[in-house]
C-alpha cells in the first residue's frame, strides 16, 4: 500500500509494473525509452489518468489490466498503443460509460478484452466497440464483484 503517494513515474527499464492499492494516487507518468509490455492498475480510487502519449511512451505494452479504478473516464488522448493485445477493464465505471470514445479499431493486434462493470449504463453492445479484424469476440459481464 502507498498511502501518501499522488504521483508516479514509471522509470525507464521498466518492463512489467503491479501498482496495488495506491489510494490517494492520481496521475501516472511514463520516463522515454521505458520498454515496459505489462500494467496491471488495482484500486487506486483517486487515479483519473493514465499516462499521456501512451501510444509513443509505451510502445511495447501488450497488457493493460484497470481493475477498481472508478475516476478514470477515457484513455489518454492519442489513444492506447498499438502493441496492446490484451485489455481488461473491471469495475471502472466511468471508463466503461464513455466507452464509445476507444477507437479499439485502432489497435491491430487487440485480441483479447475482457470487461466487467456493474451494469451502471446500458448494456454494452461488441458491435459499438469497434475492434479490428483480428479481434475475438469480448468478454462482457455486468454484476458485481
Amino acid at each position: 500500500m502507498c498511502h501518501n503517494l499522488t504521483r508516479f513515474l514509471i522509470p525507464t527499464g521498466t518492463e512489467s509494473l503491479d501498482i496495488y492499492i495506491c489510494e490517494n494516487l492520481e496521475r501516472l507518468s511514463v520516463a522515454c525509452g521505458t520498454q515496459m509490455n505489462s500494467l496491471d492498475i488495482y484500486k487506486c480510487k483517486k487515479l483519473k489518468w493514465l499516462p499521456e502519449r501512451m501510444q509513443e511512451l509505451l510502445p511495447s505494452l501488450n497488457y493493460l489490466k484497470l481493475d477498481r479504478c472508478p475516476e478514470i473516464e477515457s484513455f489518454p488522448e492519442g489513444g492506447l498503443p498499438f502493441s496492446l493485445q490484451d485489455l481488461v477493464i473491471w469495475n471502472c465505471n466511468k471508463l466503461v460509460n464513455g466507452r464509445k470514445e476507444w477507437r479499439l479499431q485502432r489497435l491491430p493486434r487487440l485480441t483479447e478484452l475482457s470487461i466487467y462493470h456493474d451494469g451502471s449504463d446500458e448494456e454494452i453492445v461488441s458491435d459499438e466497440l469497434g475492434a479490428s479484424s483480428s479481434f475475438k469476440a469480448p468478454h462482457i459481464q455486468s454484476g458485481k464483484l
